[in-house]
């Protein structure tokens, strides 16, 4: 499970690397998210968390996944 001081972290992370590669100090984070077009981690974590389910519910997971979701 995700805490919130690890997503914290790895978000930081993936901050510096973005200001490393643009060589940009005045942005935003997510301004450099923007230009990179990608989601943020948590907007990574919950669009998973979906993929996840959906394909739980139309049985395109293995088991031991689909049979924590009852209908």
């Amino acid at each position: 499970m995700w805490k919130k001081e690890n997503t914290t972290k790895i978000e930081k992370i993936n901050e510096r690397a973005l200001r490393c590669v643009y060589k940009d100090k005045q942005s935003s984070y997510y301004e450099l998210l923007q230009k990179m077009k990608l989601p943020s981690m948590k907007s990574r974590r919950i669009q998973d968390m979906l993929i996840t389910t959906n394909n739980s519910l139309i049985n395109e997971t293995p088991s031991a996944i689909s049979d924590l979701i009852t209908l």
